[in-house]
Protein backbone atom coordinates (compact mmCIF):
# COMPACT_ATOMS: atom_id res chain seq x y z
CA UNK A 1 0.00 0.00 0.00
CA UNK A 2 1.49 3.33 -1.02
CA UNK A 3 0.17 6.16 1.14
CA UNK A 4 2.64 8.96 0.41
CA UNK A 5 3.61 9.37 4.05
CA UNK A 6 5.41 7.50 6.80
CA UNK A 7 3.13 4.84 8.19
CA UNK A 8 2.85 3.76 11.80
CA UNK A 9 3.30 0.10 10.86
CA UNK A 10 6.78 1.01 9.62
CA UNK A 11 7.87 2.42 12.98
CA UNK A 12 8.52 -0.81 14.89
CA UNK A 13 10.70 -2.53 12.27
CA UNK A 14 12.69 0.62 11.51
CA UNK A 15 13.22 1.63 15.11
CA UNK A 16 13.97 -1.97 15.98
CA UNK A 17 16.47 -4.03 14.00
CA UNK A 18 16.20 -2.70 10.44
CA UNK A 19 17.49 0.84 10.99
CA UNK A 20 17.93 1.64 14.68
CA UNK A 21 19.74 4.90 13.89
CA UNK A 22 16.63 6.45 12.32
CA UNK A 23 15.41 9.01 14.83
CA UNK A 24 12.11 10.14 13.31
CA UNK A 25 9.78 8.99 10.56
CA UNK A 26 8.05 12.12 9.32
CA UNK A 27 5.13 12.55 6.92
CA UNK A 28 4.66 15.02 4.11
CA UNK A 29 0.95 15.76 4.54
CA UNK A 30 -1.07 17.12 1.63
CA UNK A 31 -4.12 14.87 1.89
CA UNK A 32 -7.33 16.09 3.52
CA UNK A 33 -7.09 13.44 6.28
CA UNK A 34 -4.14 15.22 7.94
CA UNK A 35 -5.51 14.56 11.44
CA UNK A 36 -5.50 10.82 10.85
CA UNK A 37 -2.02 10.89 9.31
CA UNK A 38 -0.69 12.99 12.20
CA UNK A 39 -2.17 10.56 14.73
CA UNK A 40 -0.65 7.57 12.91
CA UNK A 41 2.77 9.20 12.79
CA UNK A 42 2.95 10.46 16.39
CA UNK A 43 3.91 7.95 19.08
CA UNK A 44 5.78 8.09 22.38
CA UNK A 45 8.99 7.17 20.56
CA UNK A 46 8.32 9.13 17.35
CA UNK A 47 7.64 12.86 17.71
CA UNK A 48 5.54 14.49 15.02
CA UNK A 49 7.68 16.41 12.55
CA UNK A 50 5.92 17.57 9.37
CA UNK A 51 8.61 18.67 6.90
CA UNK A 52 6.16 19.51 4.14
CA UNK A 53 2.46 20.35 4.01
CA UNK A 54 -0.01 22.90 2.68
CA UNK A 55 -0.15 26.58 3.59
CA UNK A 56 -3.29 25.91 5.65
CA UNK A 57 -2.47 27.24 9.13
CA UNK A 58 -5.23 25.15 10.70
CA UNK A 59 -3.04 22.12 10.10
CA UNK A 60 -0.11 23.76 11.89
CA UNK A 61 -2.24 24.72 14.90
CA UNK A 62 -3.60 21.17 15.06
CA UNK A 63 -0.15 19.56 14.82
CA UNK A 64 1.31 21.73 17.59
CA UNK A 65 -1.72 21.66 19.90
CA UNK A 66 -2.81 18.04 19.54
CA UNK A 67 0.46 16.21 18.87
CA UNK A 68 3.17 18.46 20.35
CA UNK A 69 4.73 18.67 16.90
CA UNK A 70 8.37 19.70 16.84
CA UNK A 71 8.10 21.10 13.30
CA UNK A 72 5.50 22.12 10.73
CA UNK A 73 6.78 23.44 7.46
CA UNK A 74 4.35 24.73 4.82
CA UNK A 75 5.52 24.13 1.27
CA UNK A 76 5.38 27.11 -1.08
CA UNK A 77 5.64 29.69 1.66
CA UNK A 78 6.53 32.32 -0.95
CA UNK A 79 2.95 32.04 -2.27
CA UNK A 80 1.55 32.90 1.17
CA UNK A 81 3.65 36.05 1.55
CA UNK A 82 0.91 38.23 0.03
CA UNK A 83 -1.99 36.48 1.80
CA UNK A 84 -3.09 38.53 4.84
CA UNK A 85 -4.72 35.55 6.59
CA UNK A 86 -1.56 33.47 6.13
CA UNK A 87 0.66 36.26 7.47
CA UNK A 88 -1.57 36.88 10.52
CA UNK A 89 -2.01 33.23 11.50
CA UNK A 90 1.68 32.44 11.21
CA UNK A 91 2.41 35.65 13.10
CA UNK A 92 0.32 34.30 15.98
CA UNK A 93 2.19 30.98 15.82
CA UNK A 94 5.49 32.85 15.90
CA UNK A 95 4.40 34.79 19.00
CA UNK A 96 3.27 31.57 20.71
CA UNK A 97 6.61 29.92 20.00
CA UNK A 98 8.51 32.90 21.41
CA UNK A 99 6.39 32.85 24.59
CA UNK A 100 6.89 29.10 25.01
CA UNK A 101 10.65 29.45 24.56
CA UNK A 102 10.75 32.19 27.19
CA UNK A 103 8.73 30.01 29.56
CA UNK A 104 11.08 27.06 28.96
CA UNK A 105 14.05 29.32 29.70
CA UNK A 106 12.46 30.49 32.97
CA UNK A 107 11.55 26.93 33.97
CA UNK A 108 15.11 25.77 33.24
CA UNK A 109 16.50 28.50 35.52
CA UNK A 110 14.06 27.52 38.27
CA UNK A 111 14.97 23.86 37.88
CA UNK A 112 18.69 24.64 38.06
CA UNK A 113 18.20 26.78 41.17
CA UNK A 114 16.83 23.71 42.98
CA UNK A 115 19.33 21.33 41.45
CA UNK A 116 21.98 19.61 43.52
CA UNK A 117 24.30 19.53 40.54
CA UNK A 118 26.82 22.28 39.84
CA UNK A 119 26.75 24.01 36.44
Amino acid sequence: MSTGHSHRTALDPYQGDLAPSIDILSPDIYRPNYKEIGAMSHTDCNPLLIPESTLNAERAYYAFARHDAICYSPFGIEYGASNVEFICTYGVLDELVMRMLRLCHIMTKIFHSFSCFPD
